[in-house]
């Protein structure tokens, strides 16, 4: 997806780093989100940050095994993201192309 917005930007680089920042704090992976403030774990429950990172490491260390909605919820989760970002690549991918002019010698 970031690789994709050099097609208009030569920052892409920049607006990944800023992307994984935000991902170090939101998917758990500086600290537990149940060290933050409640707002900070319903900001990381709606982005993709948790599910990528934090949701399969409580799956796998047992503190979601009594909760049935949250193991629900975070596949859904998972599979809502991976189809919103594969749609997304689809159409960065083909107004990219249109706006490419690449020249070759």
């Amino acid at each position: 997806e970031f690789g994709l917005l050099a097609f208009w930007t030569n920052r892409a680089v920049a607006i990944y780093m800023l992307f994984e920042g935000l991902h170090l704090f939101f998917s758990g992976r500086i600290a537990p989100l149940s060290m933050f403030p409640e707002w900070m774990a319903v900001i990381a429950h709606l982005f993709p940050f948790y599910a990528t990172v934090g949701f399969p490491v409580d799956l796998l260390t047992g503190k979601l095994s009594d909760q049935w909605e949250a193991v629900v919820w975070g596949f859904s989760s998972q599979i809502i993201w991976a189809l919103l970002l594969a749609f997304l690549f689809r159409w960065e991918w083909r107004q990219g192309l249109r706006k490419n002019a690449a020249v070759g010698g």
